[in-house]
């Protein structure tokens, strides 16, 4: 059983700032707000040197999506090349949807992992992202990704549309090969979706138990406190948990042998 609690020991950026120009209705660009933000290639080397004074191991590149879904990575890869090249950080790139032409280019940098976001209703990419694309783009980025040789880390939001199930068993079937699986739920605002029931939530990590051979695990971008969910979903079979609560923890070493990572659950165990 894997936990993970990256704390102090992995960071986020934003190569964008706080600006998302897709303003998608599930975020409207609240989870850019808590990210370091760097403005050009020269500063998210700096920060990448800091990084590596402070002891952080690695962290997570992403940023808002431009009017076409897709964070505006171009003008970084040079820069990400030279990280990896000059320090011993771990880098997990969110890209949003990806072409071929730019899956290339990022494969030269060297980046250890993409989380790429699997949506499996052509609705729900329209109605929520404001898209005019459908799932079989989204698989040709998944694919674009994986023909370059990069690891790809599918994560799939249950409940992404209004906090409904809609395309999220399609999901884990058009990534049932991947070796890992990263299971998140919608996060409710005040203007947009509902609380995720657990039922559904686990009617999910059943299904995809029953698809998928590679690791499964609860992701950290969920409601917290929903304990019972987290117990829940040890009992059916998951890998893992990240940032699970303390009583899910008090069971889990009870029943189980559990190795931490202070990590992102993409990139460790």
């Amino acid at each position: 059983m894997d936990f993970f609690r990256p704390g102090r020991n992995f960071a986020t950026v934003s190569v964008t700032g706080n600006v998302c120009q897709l303003n998608c209705l599930h975020c409207r660009g609240r989870y850019l707000k808590g990210m370091t933000s760097v403005e050009n290639p020269d500063e998210l080397y700096s920060v990448a040197c800091e990084f590596m004074k402070e002891g952080i191991g690695g962290f997570l590149l992403s940023g808002g999506c431009d009017g076409y879904g897709r964070v505006p990575l171009n003008e970084y890869m040079d820069v990400i090349r030279t990280i990896k090249d000059r320090t011993d950080l771990r880098i997990n790139v969110h890209t949003g949807w990806i072409d071929e032409k730019d899956a290339n280019d990022l494969a030269d940098t060297g980046i250890d992992v993409v989380s790429y976001d699997i949506i499996g209703s052509s609705d729900t990419i329209s109605r929520v992202y404001g898209l005019n694309i459908g799932v079989e783009e989204i698989l040709q980025g998944y694919k674009a990704l994986l023909s370059c040789g990069i690891r790809v880390v599918p994560h799939i939001t249950v409940g992404l549309h209004h906090g409904n199930i809609k395309g999220e068993y399609h999901g884990v079937d058009i990534v049932s090969n991947t070796d890992r699986l990263i299971i998140n739920s919608l996060i409710p605002s005040n203007t947009f979706g509902k609380s995720v029931s657990k039922e559904d939530i686990l009617s999910v990590l059943e299904y995809a138990r029953d698809v998928i051979q590679g690791k499964i695990i609860l992701g950290c971008m969920r409601e917290r406190g929903r304990v019972g969910l987290e117990i829940a979903a040890l009992k059916i079979g998951i890998d893992g948990i990240a940032m699970p609560g303390r009583t899910t923890v008090e069971w889990a070493e009870e029943h189980h042998d559990v190795k931490w990572y202070a990590g992102c659950c993409s990139l460790y165990g």
